[in-house]
């Protein structure tokens, strides 16, 4: 039998064993987290939601998304919805707390973590 080839079967025998710990093991990590990535994903999607909603009818701003036209008829305008995101990146007063109502991340941080606090602890 020739030395190489011994060799090269073993090495083979035990990478592919590694490589199916590795993925067994990163699966069960999956598993282990799953219902943590899912509310995690339904806390950020429900303070999302509150934050465009809360956006239209915030005294301070108003008609963000849903805006009258020059025929003065009232249409859906989401890109003003992405600019207050952007906005509230390069503006420093969206991080004072007197402006915390209009800042998309505290909104997501404060309902996320909310929500998790919600689902595991009470």
């Amino acid at each position: 039998m020739n030395m190489s080839n011994l060799f090269n079967n073993t090495y083979n025998n035990n990478y592919t064993l590694q490589n199916k710990k590795f993925i067994n093991d990163f699966i069960i990590t999956i598993n282990k987290y799953k219902f943590f990535y899912k509310h995690f994903f339904i806390g950020f999607s429900i303070s999302f939601i509150l934050w465009i909603l809360y956006l239209e009818i915030n005294p301070k701003l108003g008609n963000i998304w849903l805006r009258e036209n020059s025929e003065s008829n009232i249409v859906f305008a989401p890109i003003n919805i992405i600019n207050m995101i952007f906005y509230s990146c390069n503006n420093i007063t969206f991080w004072y707390p007197w402006n915390w109502d209009m800042n998309p991340f505290i909104w997501i941080i404060i309902g996320t973590s909310g929500y998790l606090i919600y689902r595991y602890y009470i």
